[in-house]
């Protein structure tokens, strides 16, 4: 009959030691880094491998992170218990296979991510100016940017005028496409008037803002 020996326990043992003995001495898991992850407040996006990247939850972020941070060659299995409106929490890692199980802490920051941010802010590369134009072309306008906000696009700014709308836009290359999308489905014209408003020294390269105008047609 062999002996565990470490814990003296009777039965097959492995290099000396029972199963459980043996785990304790030789880990799956080599080890864990610290889990904080960065989820940004407004839409969900969470940083992974330095980059912001769309996941489902925030129990996913933390899921993948942990994932990245462990160290041993076992599949395992991630439960965060992730309470509503708190940071900091645990993580249950088991091995598949084993009766290894761990708790780790985590923490989760909660910020801006540069997309969002620069929805919030008055940042404009250019304006779209609506003029003389009806209800269905200016909710058109509003409906095509919302699908653009993965990229980074948005309308920052709306100044309602006597004879239009002016719209102040993220990007220059978006409001020129939307102009010849715009002549397209509703007739009219469109005008595109560049204006120097500095220079990149890094790049030495001027800096432009575009003035896109459409203007329908009087019937």
């Amino acid at each position: 009959m062999e002996f565990c020996a470490k814990c003296g326990k009777k039965g097959e043992t492995v290099e000396g030691l029972c199963d459980k003995c043996y785990s304790e001495e030789h880990p799956a898991l080599v080890s864990f880094k610290d889990v904080k992850v960065s989820v940004c407040e407004n839409c969900g996006k969470g940083v992974f491998k330095n980059k912001w990247t769309k996941f489902n939850s925030v129990k996913d972020v933390i899921v993948k992170a942990v994932k990245e941070g462990v160290k041993g060659d076992k599949k395992i299995k991630v439960n965060p218990i992730v309470k509503k409106g708190e940071r900091k929490g645990e993580v249950e890692i088991s091995v598949v296979g084993s009766d290894e199980e761990y708790i780790i802490p985590y923490e989760i920051r909660y910020v801006t991510c540069p997309v969002c941010d620069r929805e919030d802010s008055e940042y404009y590369e250019g304006v779209l100016q609506l003029r003389d134009v009806n209800e269905e072309v200016v909710n058109f306008c509003v409906n095509d940017v919302k699908k653009q906000k993965e990229k980074g696009v948005f309308f920052t700014k709306l100044e309602e005028l006597k004879n239009g709308v002016d719209f102040y836009c993220t990007s220059n290359g978006y409001i020129r496409s939307l102009g010849n999308k715009l002549k397209k489905k509703f007739g009219g014209e469109v005008k595109i008037s560049p204006h120097l408003y500095g220079r990149d020294k890094q790049r030495s390269k001027d800096l432009y803002r575009l003035n896109v105008l459409f203007r329908m047609e009087k019937s």
